[in-house]
């Protein structure tokens, strides 16, 4: 499952610029819609995670989390709640990220 790389780059934006019941609705609606499943789009966020220029901190914050949730997936958890712990990953970088500009960062 491979998408370009401005597609992950408009979900990422998404969810750390939408309220978060919007970019959650959108998050589920792409995955039922696309067929995906929130572990491929997971590993694929990740992959394109690691190529964005966050500070080294936030980077690590969301690349331990994003591991945490395809542990969790492995392990049964709801994929529900984990869309819902994706959103908050980037819901959570919006504060410190507020005095940069997004478009410095992606």
């Amino acid at each position: 499952l491979f998408r370009s790389k401005q597609w992950y780059q408009r979900r990422v934006r998404g969810m750390m610029q939408e309220e978060f019941s919007s970019a959650y609705s959108k998050i589920t609606t792409l995955k039922r819609l696309k067929g995906l499943a929130l572990l491929d789009m997971i590993t694929e966020i990740h992959l394109f995670v690691q190529r964005i220029e966050f500070p080294g901190r936030i980077k690590i914050q969301i690349l331990t989390k994003l591991a945490d949730m395809e542990y969790r997936l492995a392990s049964g958890c709801s994929e529900k709640v984990q869309t819902g712990a994706l959103v908050g990953i980037f819901q959570s970088t919006k504060d410190p990220l507020i005095k940069m500009s997004l478009d410095d960062v992606m």
